[in-house]
């Protein structure tokens, strides 16, 4: 394979460049405290329960708990979301949902390192969604509740409604994860090629190029 030795170098810069913006960003945009109302129906938590057998994190924001409830999936993997929505609160979710932003199984508050990593699975996260799910709707008193999923907490919520649509009014994602394996590395092959032809960029087309491997069956290696 061409170049496997500087793309493993490069990517694990990458990884560690990513997860030190990630601290970075919580470091500078978290108070280190949940958000909290003057509501007499208002809720604020933040606990750690089990979850068949798992740790899971939950942080609940509500302006009314009479209000519907809105399971929010975290990204992933590992990525602990609601330290980034203080930069968006013009989206006033709280107004109008009860807010579980859910961190699954050994993830975000949830983190245990002597955790078996090995039972991180998405059949036993898809469990996991049913058992919260079951939950939240005798917790709050609801035949039915909201599921969005945020990047990678799409392919979980989606897998969710698709299993137990009786459970959900509807799905809301954002950031859809479409597709996996061999097939995304084609599509983004793809789309940057026919970007960096149209911009007439001869010199990242040629990096572009130089970083994957074209199989005898037309298959795109990244």
């Amino acid at each position: 394979m061409k170049g496997t030795g500087r793309k493993v170098v490069m990517s694990a810069i990458c990884l560690i460049s990513a997860f030190l913006l990630l601290f970075l960003c919580w470091c500078i945009m978290s108070s280190g405290s949940i958000r909290t109302y003057d509501g007499e129906k208002s809720l604020s938590e933040k606990f750690v329960m089990d979850i068949n057998g798992s740790p899971n994190g939950f942080f609940i924001n509500s302006q009314n708990t009479d209000n519907p409830v809105l399971l929010f999936v975290s990204s992933g993997p590992g990525t602990d979301d609601y330290v980034f929505t203080d930069k968006y609160k013009d989206m006033k979710l709280e107004d109008e949902f009860t807010v579980v932003y859910w961190d699954y199984r050994d993830m975000g508050i949830a983190y245990d390192k002597s955790f078996d990593t090995g039972r991180i699975t998405l059949e036993n996260i898809l469990k996991d969604t049913e058992t919260v799910t079951e939950y939240l709707k005798k917790r709050f008193g609801k035949d039915r509740i909201f599921i969005m999923g945020f990047s990678g907490g799409t392919h979980i919520s989606l897998q969710a409604v698709r299993e137990h649509p009786e459970n959900y009014h509807a799905l809301i994602n954002m950031a859809q994860a479409v597709t996996d394996g061999p097939k995304r590395d084609e599509l983004m092959y793809e789309f940057m090629r026919r970007t960096f032809a149209d911009r007439g960029d001869s010199a990242y087309l040629g990096k572009l190029e130089d970083s994957v491997e074209k199989m005898e069956d037309g298959r795109i290696v990244c």
